[in-house]
């Protein structure tokens, strides 16, 4: 009879574990999917986000310099108003603090001094920033040096001027 409890009692636990096991593969799940923004019954499969590249981070530094010259061009140049450029240094800022960039890097380093530069930023607020000063331009320009040595050739597309 003993040897009857102790089977009826370990098909017990067995039971337990692999009900217990169950209901944390669907939580884990119910989790995964909802810190996905997913419903947990889609059945989709949330993939990794993609590593961020120096080429990505360089990219999207060209645009804010491409940005910078072209417009700092034309304000030189009189062919745009104060306000409109300062309208597109405010633009250039909020590109600043939206830079992918890969984590313990030295391009992180130098984007995160980007952002000081710039200053705070909130979505509902716009930045005082001023593209004309030694202090961007002396930190633009060592984001500048770490594309280069990250063999990413940094320049400037030109869509205004003569």
């Amino acid at each position: 009879m003993h040897r009857g409890l102790t089977t009826r009692t370990s098909i017990r636990r067995f039971s337990a574990v692999v009900a217990g096991v169950a209901a944390a593969s669907v939580l884990a799940g119910c989790t995964l999917a909802a810190s996905a923004g997913q419903p947990a019954d889609s059945g989709d499969t949330v993939a990794a986000p993609p590593a961020i590249t120096a080429a990505e981070t360089c990219a999207q530094l060209i645009d804010i310099n491409t940005l910078l010259s072209n417009e700092g061009l034309a304000f030189a140049q009189k062919r745009i108003a104060d306000i409109e450029y300062t309208a597109v240094q405010q633009l250039a800022g909020r590109m600043v603090h939206r830079i992918d960039v890969a984590a313990d890097t030295a391009l992180a380093e130098t984007v995160d001094t980007l952002k000081i530069v710039v200053g705070p930023y909130t979505p509902t607020s716009t930045t005082t920033f001023d593209a004309t000063t030694d202090q961007w331009a002396a930190v633009f320009a060592d984001a500048k040096d770490e594309c280069t040595r990250a063999g990413i050739a940094f320049y400037a597309e030109g869509w205004t001027g003569g």
